[in-house]
C-alpha cells in the first residue's frame, strides 16, 4: 500500500517551486524563493483526504496556511524568522472589506501635505537615481 503512494507526481513538478505562487494574488506579493506553490497544499489534502487541524511548524511565509484557509481548514503556523512569520500572519488574516474601503475614500479625499523635505547634505539624490527616477521620485512627492 506504501508503495502506491510513492510514485513519481510530474504533475506537481513545478508545484515545488515558487514559479506557479508568482501569479496568485496574496500568494505573489512576497516573493521566498523557498516557497511552493498552494496546489501542492490543496492536492495532499483532497488525495489523502486530510482533516482536523493544520499545523505548520516553518511556516515561511504562509502558503500551507493560506491555502488551509482557503479550503475552509483550521490551522497554525509558526517560524523562527519573525519576517516571515509576520508575513504569513498578514496574509491569512481577514480584514473588513467595508472599513478597508472607507479608510481608502478618506484617504484619497483628504490628500494630507506632507512635507517630507528628505534633501539632505549628506545624500546627493542624483548621484544614486537615473535622473527618470528621480523625476518620478519628486512627481510622487508632490
Amino acid at each position: 500500500m506504501f508503495e502506491e503512494k510513492l510514485k513519481e507526481r510530474f504533475d506537481l513538478a513545478t508545484s515545488v517551486t515558487f514559479q506557479e505562487s508568482k501569479n496568485i494574488s496574496v500568494y505573489n506579493w512576497f516573493y521566498y524563493k523557498e516557497g511552493f506553490s498552494p496546489r501542492l497544499v490543496k492536492t495532499f489534502v483532497r488525495e489523502y483526504s486530510l482533516e482536523g487541524l493544520g499545523l505548520d511548524v516553518f511556516c515561511g511565509t504562509g502558503t500551507t496556511n493560506l491555502a488551509l484557509c482557503e479550503m475552509g481548514l483550521k490551522n497554525v503556523g509558526f517560524d523562527f524568522n519573525p519576517l516571515l512569520a509576520l508575513v504569513a500572519e498578514v496574509k491569512t488574516t481577514e480584514f473588513d472589506y467595508d472599513k478597508t474601503s472607507l479608510l481608502i475614500k478618506k484617504v484619497i479625499n483628504e490628500k494630507p501635505k506632507i512635507d517630507f523635505n528628505w534633501k539632505t547634505q549628506l545624500v546627493e539624490e542624483t548621484k544614486y537615481f537615473t535622473k527618470q527616477n528621480y523625476d518620478e521620485i519628486l512627481e510622487l512627492r508632490e
